[in-house]
């Protein structure tokens, strides 16, 4: 303010001054006479006195209101800078955003950042500082003093304010004003600031307030950071241990199934002459062989190479299920084109279906379509979303289950819908994630697997629900242009 009066003062002057030149120049310079001379003076000394407090309050008014504006539009800077500062998720991205705008708020100088590296980095080594640019980190140095002198007084501070010990920081960063930014106790970064525009004075008490919020930012930030580490660590253990228990199983299972497979070789062999002397005994001693009927000893007859491509069917989706576990990538080469209609009624053929639950299952197949996939991965896929459904009619008490087909030339989609409970909105986002189950028996990676399966076919898996109506999972399927339409 005391500058203000100075420089309203010497404009007020000025301005008289050359009034009075101009006065003289043009009215009094082709008078000589000394009574006129005089009574000019007198009276621009009268014009003076009169106007002296108005020009004055004039001048100090409009150099005012130019310092308020000018102040009011940093102040403005500042709130709009913090208001922003808590939209950021993503470190670089806020950092980027506050050294932009900082500079602009400093008359567009440049702004130095350093990150501590417990919030860029995993390890957390004590009092470590990166100098970030948005093209990366690198390691600071030549910072200790700084540090151990903003911990000391714990607020931004200027070059003429700081300790000579510190004077080769701020020539080396170019910088007039250090911000530390704090939360608590915990320094997480450091700004060194340009201020060719002097302003610093009166940004002192904003730029406080900004470095707080900036604090509380940037350990949001780092918060969540850790968070995600902490819940990717436990989803790839979940995943690590589901896969070493799926191999052990699959072993233990396999075993079986060669013993399976190996003896049913044998039946094979006989059972079309056993029944053949069936048919003999029976025309020889009716009395002593009841009846079969016909088509019943056809399906026996088929019995042995049924149970073979069962047996070789499980071992396949055993090594699907394993590949696809331990993120391998499906071998496309593998792929072949089928009718999706053909497909689904296999499943449910196979589906073990405990009392009266087939009954609750209704297929409106009309609109049927090509797929290139793996159909045993599939028909897996549709044993999951079938599992659920069935578990979602049961806990309900009513309901049922439809699986459509819609086809256009943009869209393939496979439509399960369930009469249920219905999943909420709170719980719809979480449902592909890993090993999230709703179900005291559940292992949560049903879903997680139907979303890979899927991808890996190149298309995608979508839910909608409504809570105590229904549940719908949409799969999705490329159009297959070259493929003509199987009824």
């Amino acid at each position: 303010m005391q500058k203000s009066i100075y420089y309203a003062k010497g404009l007020l002057v000025l301005s008289y001054a050359l009034l009075y030149l101009l006065l003289l120049i043009f009215v009094s310079g082709s008078i000589r006479d000394f009574l006129f001379q005089a009574i000019f003076n007198v009276l621009f000394i009268v014009f003076v006195i009169a106007t002296q407090e108005r020009l004055f309050a004039a001048f100090l008014q409009a150099l005012g209101s130019f310092r308020v504006d000018s102040a009011l539009r940093r102040i403005g800077g500042i709130a709009e800078l913090v208001d922003n500062l808590h939209e950021y998720s993503e470190l670089t991205e806020l950092l980027r955003y506050t050294q932009t705008s900082m500079s602009a708020l400093m008359g567009g100088a440049g702004v130095t950042t350093f990150v501590a590296q417990t919030v860029t980095e995993k390890q957390e080594e004590k009092d470590v500082f990166m100098l970030w640019t948005p093209d990366g980190l690198q390691r600071a140095s030549n910072l200790e003093k700084v540090l151990q002198y903003s911990k000391e007084v714990q607020q931004s501070f200027s070059e003429k304010d700081a300790p000579a010990e510190l004077q080769k920081v701020f020539e080396e960063y170019k910088a007039q004003v250090i911000l530390p930014i704090f939360f608590g106790r915990k320094m997480l970064a450091l700004l060194f600031l340009r201020d060719p525009s002097n302003v610093y004075g009166e940004l002192q008490e904003l730029l406080a307030f900004f470095s707080r919020q900036l604090g509380v930012a940037l350990e949001r930030i780092a918060s969540e950071e850790q968070r995600r580490k902490r819940k990717d660590q436990a989803f790839t253990e979940k995943t690590t241990a589901l896969a070493t228990l799926s191999a052990t199983i699959a072993h233990e299972m396999r075993t079986p199934l060669s013993g399976v497979r190996a003896s049913i070789g044998g039946v094979d062999s006989y059972l079309p002459e056993l029944v053949e002397a069936y048919r003999v005994a029976h025309q020889q001693e009716p009395e002593r062989f009841p009846v079969i009927r016909e088509e019943l000893l056809g399906t026996l007859s088929d019995t042995g190479p049924r149970i073979k491509s069962m047996v070789d069917q499980a071992n396949h989706v055993i090594d699907l299920l394993l590949a696809n576990l331990n993120n391998q990538q499906t071998d496309q080469s593998k792929f072949s084109s089928f009718s999706i209609a053909h497909c689904i009624e296999e499943a449910i053929e196979q589906y073990p279906f405990r009392r009266d639950e087939r009954e609750k299952v209704r297929l409106e197949l009309a609109d049927d379509f090509n797929v290139l996939a793996e159909k045993s991965l599939l028909i897996y896929v549709f044993f999951n979303l079938l599992k659920n459904a069935l578990y979602s009619v049961e806990s309900a008490g009513r309901g049922d289950i439809t699986i459509s087909l819609s086809s256009d030339a943009l869209h393939n989609s496979v439509i399960f819908e369930d009469t249920g409970l219905g999943i909420d909105r709170k719980t719809l986002p979480l449902i592909f994630g890993g090993f999230y189950t709703t179900r005291s028996n559940g292992t949560g990676a049903g879903l997680p697997f139907c979303r890979r399966t899927m991808r890996s076919f190149g298309g995608k898996i979508e839910v909608s629900s409504e809570l105590g109506v229904n549940a719908r999972f949409a799969l999705e399927f490329p159009v297959q242009k070259t493929s003509a339409k199987t009824s």
